[in-house]
């Protein structure tokens, strides 16, 4: 489902609308060796997350791109079925953006924040 190494994963729990805040905290896992990272793409503040990876992705040291992987999380992927036009539009322009997606399917006893919590070494 997810390959990944955990010590070098993090993860977004946050509910931080502060941009700045979160673009330095990831750059500070990116200076730390954090490759990976997962975020539930269920809410505003996960999609908020994603954009400053996203950002952060697009920053390069020297001539070599940062290894940054970005994984969204959904517990179904029909909830922005449920949503107004202006989330999924930020919903989906954040997932094609996205280097890989996990389906939970409603997998029990994984919720998006349990699963992403138990697949990294790192909390923002």
């Amino acid at each position: 489902m997810l390959n990944a190494r955990r010590s070098k994963t993090a993860c977004f729990i946050g509910n931080t609308e502060d941009e700045c805040e979160i673009y330095k905290a990831v750059d500070n896992a990116v200076s730390q060796g954090f490759e990976m990272f997962l975020f539930c793409a269920e809410n505003e503040s996960g999609l908020m997350f994603a954009k400053q990876v996203i950002l952060r992705k697009k920053k390069q040291t020297g001539n070599t791109p940062d290894k940054i992987i970005l994984t969204a999380v959904v517990s179904d992927e029909r909830h922005a079925d449920n949503k107004d036009e202006v989330f999924r539009d930020k919903y989906f322009s954040v997932i094609e953006k996205c280097d890989s997606f996990v389906d939970l399917k409603n997998n029990e006893p994984f919720s998006c924040k349990k699963f992403i919590i138990s697949k990294s070494s790192k909390t923002i």
